[in-house]
């Protein structure tokens, strides 16, 4: 912990004990009659002493906007509760950072003739124009019950730690002036002692040996601050429809969360595939005075008009707090493994523009760096210093190209009665299924039996952005007038984009075994058959050939080619 804390009773503003508290700056208006009022035995109640108290400390205490509760009866006598609005701070011009305190939380029990028996202050400490230390409290807690006169016992306590030593004493060589000595060594690892009568402040309380001091009444900076980067950041994000929370509290200060609905994506004619980013994520924390104390921007990268890689994720966390300029350390994530280095700086030669600088070898297996200010960028990141970008904002295309694909193959299935489910979005993107209630059957006067293919399953998978990505067609054969072959199935699974332009893969099985091969042309050699699915299921039923480039059946696809086959719909539901 830094030397900060403290504040402690100087801070205090009084605590209409006898004259003290007074080294915060803050002056007792009333200090000369503080002792006949605390003297008073018999001559008020207690609820008279303990309103007047109440009244005196509330005026000593205007400036920080203080509220304070009615004093309230107990069993043991009275009691009221105040709390500061406002911080006081300490500024210093040699220093990397303010100190503020506010006193949050300020009691006094009084018995029921009004002598005061107890008080309680406690303090919260802030640092770097009021980001908060972790934890940094500052208790205090008086016994002035069976006292007969100073010094008066007290314990502090440092974030729930008890000090050494605390006493709240005459100061020496005075008859009207208190102060608080407070020894802290054991909870700071620091020489930390506060002595408001000798003026020493060491360790952690340090600070209140400042000459700079002012009240800090702007208790909605924070906010005001949050909220105004929110809406200049959606003002900038506005080509990408970007929409951003509401800013909101907690334990920290304050902070806003944004999405982007659209894509920047990077489009070069010597490469094979364009590259496009949407920035999902994107957060800002604001202490609660209004400084930023960290920020996080996940991206998702895409492929191939928008196809995404698998498990393509860029992750920056930047780190604010504490920060006395740049470069802003950060760390940076490629699918959750942490690159090497990150820093956000200023670009060398220039005083307005900053960059990110990233190395990710360890992650990528490349020379994977990013580097905004030099506009370096090798191994993953090449694609940002392609020439060519643009704005995608078609964020329904995925959907729309699903739906039309559904109707059109609906319609050219209509004498098989298919029906297709609605598009669905899943993780991949959008997907819709469909099944024939008919057959197509092959009649052959030559051979014993007939041949009919139901096509009862059939799947398509489009990306987000509205590519086709992956087909399945399920087809059960039957024989002999429409009387099941045992167990005979065909499944073709597609594999979409196309690896090279040539062809792309596809599996086949039957009965659930996989086939030895499965190819999907284009264009087949000859130039005169597109789309041509060429198959060898050879290892699972002897010389079992699909070729529809040479139109070539054999084996379990041999009904395929009968020259004088009679080919018709049936629609007799079985």
């Amino acid at each position: 912990m830094t030397a900060f804390f403290a504040v402690a009773v100087g801070l205090l503003a009084i605590i209409p004990l006898p004259h003290a508290f007074a080294s915060m700056h803050l002056k007792d208006k009333n200090s000369a009659n503080r002792m006949q009022q605390l003297n008073r035995k018999l001559q008020n109640t207690g609820l008279d002493v303990c309103s007047e108290e109440r009244e005196i400390y509330k005026d000593s205490k205007v400036e920080y906007n203080t509220t304070c509760s009615s004093c309230e009866e107990y069993a043991w006598g009275y009691a009221f509760e105040c709390s500061d609005e406002c911080s006081g701070c300490y500024v210093n011009a040699n220093v990397s950072i303010d100190v503020c305190f506010r006193e949050w939380f300020h009691s006094r029990q009084y018995d029921p003739t009004g002598n005061l028996t107890s008080a309680v202050q406690v303090f919260e400490i802030t640092r770097g124009a009021g980001v908060p230390s972790r934890g940094d409290e500052f208790r205090v807690e008086y016994n002035f019950s069976g006292s007969d006169g100073f010094p008066i016992p007290c314990e502090a306590f440092t974030n729930g730690e008890k000090c050494t030593s605390c006493v709240y004493q005459i100061c020496a060589n005075t008859t009207d002036e208190y102060g608080l000595d407070v020894y802290c060594p054991n909870v700071l690892n620091l020489n930390s002692t506060l002595d408001e009568c000798t003026g020493t402040y060491t360790g952690a309380f340090e600070f209140r040996g400042w000459e700079d001091f002012l009240i800090d009444c702007d208790v909605n900076a924070g906010l005001d601050v949050c909220n105004e980067a929110r809406e200049l950041y959606e003002d900038n994000k506005v080509e990408y429809n970007t929409t951003c929370s509401s800013c909101e509290e907690n334990a920290m200060g304050f902070a806003f969360e944004c999405s982007d609905e659209c894509s920047g994506c990077y489009v070069n004619a010597n490469a094979s595939v364009n590259v496009c980013i949407r920035e999902w994520f994107h957060s800002r924390q604001y202490d609660p005075t209004g400084n930023l104390t960290s920020a996080v921007q996940v991206f998702e990268i895409t492929r191939g008009a928008g196809v995404p890689s698998r498990g393509d994720e860029f992750r920056v966390e930047y780190n604010f707090s504490g920060s006395d300029g740049f470069p802003i350390p950060c760390e940076a994530f490629t699918n959750g493994e942490k690159c090497t280095s990150c820093v956000y700086q200023i670009c060398a030669n220039t005083t307005d523009e900053y960059g990110l600088d990233v190395y990710c070898p360890n992650v990528l297996n490349l020379n994977s760096t990013l580097d905004e200010c030099t506009g370096t960028y090798t191994g993953a990141f090449e694609f940002r210093g392609w020439e060519d970008f643009l704005i995608d904002c078609d964020v329904n295309a995925g959907l729309d190209v699903c739906n039309e694909a559904r109707e059109l193959y609906e319609d050219n299935k209509v004498e098989y009665n298919t029906t297709c489910s609605s598009c669905e979005e899943n993780a991949m993107g959008f997907a819709f299924e469909c099944s024939d209630e008919c057959r197509t059957c092959f009649v052959n006067a030559n051979v014993s039996i007939d041949v009919c293919i139901r096509e009862w399953f059939h799947s398509e998978q489009y990306d987000p952005t509205g590519n086709l990505t992956i087909i399945v067609s399920e087809y059960e054969i039957t024989r002999g007038d429409g009387v099941p072959s045992r167990g005979t199935e065909l499944r073709f699974e597609y594999d979409y984009p196309r690896n090279d332009g040539l062809s792309y893969p596809c599996e086949a099985f039957i009965n659930g075994e996989n086939c030895t091969s499965c190819v999907v042309y284009p264009i087949c050699a000859n130039g005169t058959v597109e789309d041509a699915d060429v198959v060898d299921c050879s290892n699972v039923l002897t010389n079992s050939i699909y070729d529809e480039c040479t139109n070539n059946y054999t084996g379990a696809f041999e009904f395929l080619g009968l020259e004088d086959a009679d080919v018709f719909v049936d629609c007799y539901v079985y």
